[in-house]
């Protein structure tokens, strides 16, 4: 399958949000420095704006409110600055992608790639419909609402103003309502292009290297199934010995593929991680902070469980990569390795032991990306929580 194949077939999603972010490694340069320029203006723009809102009136309890906007601008910052620092990995993760799939493979092989890229494709889908939801619901509807029905029911006066986070911006925010909301729009469609191009990106070079996996597994568990209708044993026993050669390099090109997401993406993910306990705890005070349930609460309620949502599908894709190491490991010890020769048999065991260290997607080298961390992850922001709402 050649490229435009390939990414027309399963990276739409991908290559379509990684070009509204400008980290898409094979867009035009203008359009590449127009995006970038677009993120990087109303990012920085917004939190300065904030900032001297914190500044201006400061307060502890707003401090916190505040640091939950300050997070996302941030974030939005840092996320786009990686793919960027990391553009050329990122494009050796890309470009091998197409390796891959040029390369020429039997049917079953290209099934299981086929099985994992479908996956990949459905999961940014998922991630991009749920940010979209979270976009519009949390954060534009409550600032444009008002703008909205002022044109189509209009009263005697204004309605009030509901701006999508707290900002000073010197000008008369009365007179230059609409200025100020459109601002805080574009503020919110930059952080969901590089949210949405980011992790999707992320997501689906981390199914591909669980995809290269899996046919290694494939490889070696059946290296030696298929030659009983060798006559002559020592060539049965060469062509053993030359499959699992090529399983073993297969092995290891997933295994070097996993050390290159790692390499770019650990401080990010590191941060990140950072960040997002931080969003939980804020959060969480915010909805035990009110009395009855009402609209808001169920809005704040919502944008809770999209961060859970977020950080789930962070989370798991490293899961997705211990799980397939562990199904090589079960690969091998489902072939036939006991009609081999030592030499060969040797040549498993080097595999075996090769899957003990097991290859990982980590954030910042402290802590392996899986369940196990989500779960950790999830503890420490209640403790926070319970910090924060006692204060």
């Amino acid at each position: 399958m050649d490229k435009a194949t390939m990414e027309k077939k399963y990276m739409t999603m991908v290559k379509m949000c990684g070009m509204l972010c400008g980290i898409w490694p094979d867009q035009s340069k203008l359009s590449k420095y127009a995006t970038r320029m677009f993120v990087y203006v109303f990012a920085s723009t917004s939190f300065f704006t904030q900032v001297a809102y914190l500044v201006r009136y400061y307060s502890a309890d707003l401090l916190i409110w505040q640091l939950l906007f300050l997070i996302l601008t941030v974030g939005t910052i840092l996320k786009h600055t990686n793919y960027i620092i990391n553009n050329k990995k990122y494009k050796e993760l890309l470009d091998a992608i197409w390796d891959d799939w040029a390369t020429n493979r039997t049917k079953d092989e290209f099934d299981i790639m086929e099985q994992y890229a479908v996956k990949a494709d459905i999961f940014c889908r998922i991630h991009i419909g749920f940010s979209f939801i979270c976009t519009v619901l949390c954060f534009l509807e409550p600032s444009l609402m008002p703008i909205i029905l002022d044109v189509i029911l209009p009263k005697n006066e204004s309605r009030d103003i509901v701006y999508v986070f707290p900002a000073y911006y010197v000008i008369d925010d009365r007179k230059y309502r609409t200025l100020i909301t459109v601002h805080m729009a574009c503020m919110c469609f930059s952080s969901f292009y590089v949210f949405t191009g980011c992790d999707t990106s992320y997501m689906f070079i981390v199914q591909h290297a669980c995809g290269q996996l899996a046919v290694t597994g494939y490889r070696l568990k059946n290296a030696i199934l298929d030659l009983s209708n060798v006559k002559d044993p020592s060539d049965m026993q060469d062509e053993s010995h030359r499959r699992v050669l090529h399983s073993i390099r297969a092995h290891q090109h997933a295994i070097n593929y996993v050390k290159t997401i790692d390499d770019s993406h650990s401080v990010y993910l590191f941060v990140g991680m950072i960040f997002i306990i931080i969003e939980f705890s804020v959060t969480l005070v915010k909805i035990s902070s009110y009395m009855e349930i009402s609209a808001q609460y169920l809005k704040d309620s919502f944008f809770f469980f999209c961060q859970i949502v977020h950080l789930g599908f962070i989370s798991l894709q490293g899961q997705f990569i211990v799980n397939s190491n562990d199904e090589v490991v079960q690969s091998i010890h489902d072939a036939s390795w006991y009609n081999a020769n030592k030499r060969t048999q040797l040549l498993f065991v080097l595999v075996l032991r090769s899957c003990l260290n097991s290859p990982t997607v980590s954030a910042g080298g402290l802590f392996t990306m899986n369940l196990e961390s989500f779960s950790k992850i999830m503890k420490t922001s209640f403790s926070y929580f319970t910090v924060l709402k006692s204060v």
